[in-house]
């Protein structure tokens, strides 16, 4: 989370940005590990997930009283929901 420059009503706009990885490799934690082959040395690395790193700006809307992001965020349930 970082400040930005300050919008027209002047609050401040938040620029918020996420960087989701996972280790080992592209394991995904809703499939049975055990059902795959078993992992080699290659596997074991950290990769990022495109579709959940991300940046959004957050400016505050007088209408709803808070900060709103300018577009919404992706599900991104797999890193949030055990």
């Amino acid at each position: 989370m970082a400040l930005t420059q300050a919008s027209a009503a002047g609050w401040p706009v938040l620029r918020y940005r996420s960087k989701a990885t996972s280790f080992p490799g592209h394991v995904s934690r809703s499939k049975d590990s055990l059902a795959a082959r078993p992992l080699r040395q290659r596997d074991l690395v950290t990769v990022t997930d495109p579709q959940c790193s991300y940046q959004r700006l957050f400016r505050f809307t007088p209408q709803a009283r808070a900060y709103v992001p300018d577009t919404p965020a992706p599900d991104c349930t797999d890193y949030t929901v055990p």
